[in-house]
């Protein structure tokens, strides 16, 4: 254990040291295997069974609001969003780095991320005041002021995920979700059927982030430690100047899945801003599970390139294959059923949202890809390209959102966001030209495809017999396909089974 003030080094197998035996190596990287393996499927069942019912209680909700009221909410959030990065502070991912090679500094770490963000706060709340669009004011201050609470808390609470993470602790992260979500399902919905509109259903949003938060400080002081803070101004510019790179390149990224919901809430009628919205609301659910493998691959992808055991750009292929595996269909299964599950969640009011949320799931599947990859880039020590890759895309986001969604509305904001993910994925994968032999070995694109190609099939012969018929007919013959062309290893499957 860590004492309070993080001189005693912490029990965490960091791996075989440089210079041990091959057979050290390979038990190693089979037990770290089974560590990634175990702590994705944690985060992902706590993610799968919120998104469940989160998806259901978003569409209930945005149906008693209307396409309007819902939109002024999807509307604010996404203004505030643009600016969290800024608490953000980039400092996240370099410090778990940092946690990786020295655990004895953790709580250490903590506390100095604590400092650092909550120095940041006048920041942001300053920004989003100075650059208040008018547009964005008429939706009320009592909503943007919540905006601003939720904002900050979704980054403070990354300060102990920093801890559960660095030391692969996920199953603590996974019961912290689970509360939220118990939270802030039930009292979103509670406001909306009390009447108290979009600003009583982001109030409660942001009372499950207080509770997430509270959840990870208890299990961070049972398990290990109290932060160690200690105002040492040279050691947090330290961290910023640091950070500043990844710090820039969040709120650049933030701007790819912004920007398109913050133009047509500055150029278009809200009502459009709540049709887009639902479609992006659906589609970001998926996003959970990227955050759930990035989170469980981060210190793996850290030691496997501090060791220098070979084993980097092999655990960097897999990930990306499984990514591939997982979302893949979400893209073209969404060609079949995005109509049907819009109507089903939001109502047919929103059925205009069916066509956004195709194109949007296909920005999905490329966003997780250009998540663990922005991860293992960071794993190397190569912050900078990930601000230069963010560039570039927000720079082609940009342009192309100002000349196209003002006159094309929702498709063009869809369009414009799948663009972008296209170039990052394309920088990212030439970032990592020098692994790329080792990871194109892993990505088993063929049998991938083929697989794929079979739900696509299965879909096309179901697709009169309507959604309920289409998905799971097609999952199941797609994991008959991925067992049957041995998209997964034995040695893959004995990782997330144990055995």
């Amino acid at each position: 254990m860590l004492s309070l003030d993080g001189d005693e080094k912490a029990p965490v197998d960091l791996g075989p040291e440089r210079g041990s035996d091959a057979s050290g190596r390979i038990g190693e990287r089979m037990s770290r295997g089974r560590r990634i393996a175990l702590n994705t499927v944690f985060l992902s069942a706590a993610q799968v069974m919120g998104a469940v019912l989160g998806i259901v209680v978003v569409g209930r909700v945005a149906a008693i609001l209307g396409p309007t009221d819902y939109g002024m909410l999807e509307g604010a959030i996404s203004y505030v969003s643009l600016f969290t990065p800024i608490v953000f502070a980039g400092i996240q991912l370099i410090l778990i780095r940092d946690v990786c090679e020295k655990p004895e500094i953790a709580a250490r770490a903590v506390g100095d991320a604590l400092l650092v963000r909550a120095a940041l706060l006048p920041v942001f709340v300053g920004c989003v005041v100075l650059f208040l669009p008018d547009a964005i004011r008429g939706y009320g201050w009592p909503l943007l002021a919540i905006g601003l609470v939720n904002g900050f808390l979704i980054y403070y609470l990354q300060c102990f995920e920093l801890i559960f993470e660095a030391f692969e602790r996920m199953w603590v992260m996974a019961v912290a979700v689970v509360a939220c979500y118990a939270v802030g399902i039930t009292g979103s919905y509670v406001a909306a059927v009390l009447g108290w509109g979009p600003v009583g259903v982001l109030a409660a949003r942001a009372s499950s982030v207080v509770v997430q938060t509270l959840v990870l400080v208890v299990g961070m002081r049972v398990m290990f430690f109290a932060p160690a803070f200690e105002i040492d101004v040279a050691r947090c510019a330290g961290h910023l100047r640091r950070g500043l790179p990844l710090l820039v390149s969040v709120a650049l990224n933030m701007l790819l899945l912004e920007v398109g919901r913050t133009t047509l809430a500055s150029a278009r009628p809200a009502a459009e801003v709540g049709l887009y919205s639902t479609a992006a609301t659906l589609s970001s659910k998926f996003l959970l599970f990227i955050h759930a493998l990035t989170q469980a691959v981060q210190p793996g992808l850290c030691k496997s390139w501090i060791e220098g055991s070979g084993a980097y750009a092999d655990l960097l292929g897999r990930a990306l294959r499984f990514v591939l595996l997982l979302t893949l269909p979400m893209g073209l299964g969404a060609l079949f059923v995005a109509d049907d599950l819009i109507v089903l969640i939001f109502g047919d009011e929103y059925r205009e949202a069916g066509g956004v949320m195709t194109i949007l799931m296909f920005a999905v599947h490329l966003q997780f890809l250009s998540h663990v990859l922005n991860a293992s880039v960071v794993a190397r020590g190569r912050e900078n390209m990930v601000l230069v890759g963010a560039a570039i895309a927000v720079g082609v986001n940009a342009t192309l959102a100002a000349l196209l969604i003002p006159t094309h509305g929702t498709v063009m904001a869809a369009a414009v966001t799948v663009l972008s993910q296209v170039v990052l994925v394309l920088f990212f994968s030439w970032v990592q030209r020098d692994n790329l032999p080792v990871i194109v070995r892993q990505l088993k694109l063929v049998r991938v495809g083929l697989a794929n190609a079979v739900l696509v099939g299965v879909c096309v012969l179901t697709r009169d017999l309507g959604m309920f018929v289409i998905i799971p007919a097609a999952a199941a013959a797609y994991a008959l396909a991925i067992l049957g062309l041995r998209c997964i290893d034995r040695a893959e499957i004995r990782a997330i089974t144990g055995r």
